[in-house]
């Protein structure tokens, strides 16, 4: 019969109001009778009937309730199962006439130990959960398979093969940034991405290539940025270089290099659709096509590390350009991707400082807490919702719209003054509390 579960509840079973509460509250439930004592106890299931235990052991010769009168039908189960406990309005389907009710002596140890006994087969709880555990192991069995595949994609398929003159990708990412060393501190990158989007389409666009030189010695700080896709946790992140003397922001950013009139698709990144680029853009650009053409929530958040860390983030990066210009790579949703690379080369830089089996780091919408949780922003002492929305610069973005690209740059840092009101309204709401 299965594992079963048995309950008691203690009644008078002189109160037929009780059975009748209890004939209702059952209906269309099958229960499995369960009786101590009673000869004859079967093992077949009934309608739902409240069924208390026998009172005493009777003996078939001995029971008058054992002789069968003709014309009525027996109830299976032996000699002695009619001597149950029966409300005077419950008919027992078996039987053509209702069970009479037998009064129980007033003895009220005999009536406390009295007991309805109920056994509900888990047999088909137990069917379920089995279901449902074979179930979880074949998705636990085809993660592991598609991990085990991307990992081989990654690891063992050939690289891109060289890509004909006339195969057409996006305007974004027609020409790849070309770094020349041989100045070395002083830096020369071609094919820097300043294109203007107009009327927020991003197919009326005026495109615009330029080259320029960067001495590294002026580089005094990175920022991480986070671009969170509406409605999705998803997003992109990359990181923006600033110098002085003369001031320039430079942003630096790993993406798959797209065909023309192809949307990007996160299914095709799994399997080796993309070749993975390196893109130096002007902020102006990057930030005005995600937060402003596209309306999606940016946010920058300044980093900790010193200029000389900032420096070899930004050296290793450029050489890393370099190399896929050369000897291209397949983008990868999983492996290959924006915030992989990011912490790949902070890594290189500080080892063991990004941890690679955190699943905020596969979300770029959540690497921004990840960042937090590290110690790698400058917080001006915020909670991390205080400077997620100090650092939102998409409203900023959009009043700095006309102005050139080192002022638009200028424009969304300005966040001191809010930094400043936030601290304060914390400084009240903790003095609130403290009195």
């Amino acid at each position: 019969m299965g594992s079963t579960f048995t309950f008691q509840t203690f009644f008078d079973p002189s109160a037929d109001f009780f059975l009748e509460e209890v004939s209702s509250a059952l209906r269309g439930v099958w229960v499995q009778p369960y009786s101590r004592g009673c000869t004859g106890y079967g093992t077949h299931r009934r309608a739902p009937t409240v069924t208390p235990r026998c009172t005493k052991r009777q003996n078939a010769t001995t029971s008058p309730q054992a002789q069968v009168t003709p014309g009525v039908r027996k109830r299976p189960g032996g000699p002695g199962r009619e001597n149950y406990w029966r409300s005077p309005h419950l008919r027992d389907p078996l039987l053509e006439e209702p069970l009479v009710l037998q009064a129980e002596p007033e003895d009220g140890k005999k009536r406390r130990k009295n007991a309805i006994h109920y056994s509900f087969s888990l047999s088909g709880l137990r069917t379920f959960c089995t279901v449902v555990f074979v179930w979880l192991c074949l998705v636990v069995l085809l993660v592991i398979c598609f991990i085990l595949v991307e990992i081989i994609l990654v690891d063992f398929a050939p690289p891109p093969p060289s890509l004909p003159a006339s195969l057409q990708f996006s305007p974004f990412f027609e020409r790849l940034p070309l770094v020349d060393f041989s100045r070395y501190p002083i830096l020369k990158i071609e094919n820097i991405r300043n294109h203007t989007v107009r009327n927020y389409n991003e197919t009326d666009l005026v495109l615009n290539w330029y080259t320029r030189e960067f001495d590294i010695r002026t580089l005094v700080g990175v920022d991480f940025v986070v671009d969170v896709w509406q409605l999705t946790p998803g997003g992109h992140v990359w990181l923006t270089f600033r110098f002085e003397n003369p001031t320039a922001f430079l942003a630096l950013s790993v993406e798959a290099r797209l065909p023309a009139s192809e949307p990007m698709s996160l299914w095709k990144g799994f399997f080796n659709a993309y070749p993975l680029v390196y893109i130096a853009a002007d902020e102006k650009d990057i930030l005005g096509l995600r937060a402003l053409t596209r309306d999606d929530p940016v946010y920058i958040y300044p980093g900790k590390a010193t200029p000389e860390m900032a420096q070899q983030i930004f050296v290793e990066m450029l050489h890393r350009s370099n190399k896929l210009a050369f000897h291209p790579e397949w983008y990868n949703t999983l492996f290959n991707n924006c915030v992989g690379n990011v912490a790949n080369h902070i890594n290189r830089l500080s080892p063991h400082t990004i941890s690679a089996y955190d699943f905020r780091l596969q979300i770029a919408g959540l690497s921004g807490q990840y960042a937090y949780d590290m110690g790698l922003l400058e917080t001006d002492g915020l909670t991390y919702d205080q400077l997620r929305r100090t650092h939102k610069i998409n409203c900023r973005a959009l009043r700095a719209l006309h102005a050139t690209s080192v002022q638009f740059s200028k424009h969304i840092r300005k966040w001191s003054h809010r930094v400043f009101w936030l601290q304060y309204f914390s400084f009240i709401q903790r003095r609130r509390k403290c009195s």
